[in-house]
């Protein structure tokens, strides 16, 4: 018995270094890296019926930066979704916008739909904003069409908070 469980906590283990080590590979490529990648994370969870315990699909944002020596030169959005249980699969498309000098945000880029299709995550990312101007506040609009196991399906649009490269 104490095999059995050993054996059921390393597959898990294995599993989530997978998810983790999938999600590091598949960050859109900066000119010169820095400390400030990933910015302006967030995460939201999606409970079936509201209730967690009928399903719970975990969905997370962030902005990517690349810097040169003085500033930030472009910026991209990566959106993922997690599975947790309940879920049979979920599409996946992420929006980067800007917000400009009326404080309206406007749609910089957006990635193409991707569907977990089976797998545990899904993840997508916005081609690079190389076109920086004042103000330069960017946010990441992730949107997610969710199949439960139960048949039924969920739309839902999850924004993360501003973030400013100042």
């Amino acid at each position: 018995m104490k095999r059995r469980i050993l054996g059921v906590v390393a597959a898990a283990s294995l599993v989530l270094v997978g998810l983790v080590a999938a999600g590091s590979r598949a960050q859109p490529a900066c000119g010169v890296p820095t400390n400030d990648d990933n910015v302006g994370f967030s995460t939201f969870n999606r409970a079936h019926f509201g209730q967690e315990r009928f399903g719970l699909v975990v969905v997370e944002g962030w902005l990517n930066a690349c810097e040169d020596a003085e500033a930030v030169t472009d910026v991209s959005a990566t959106g993922r979704a997690i599975l947790v249980h309940g879920a049979a699969r979920v599409a996946l498309r992420v929006i980067l916008e800007q917000q400009d000098p009326a404080s309206v945000w406007v749609v910089q880029s957006q990635s193409g739909s991707v569907n977990s299709s089976g797998a545990f995550s899904v993840q997508a990312s916005t081609p690079q904003d190389p076109d920086l101007g004042q103000p330069d506040t960017y946010r990441v609009r992730v949107r997610v069409l969710i199949r439960w196991t139960d048949n039924t399906t969920s739309f839902q649009e999850f924004t993360t908070k501003p973030y400013s490269f100042v």
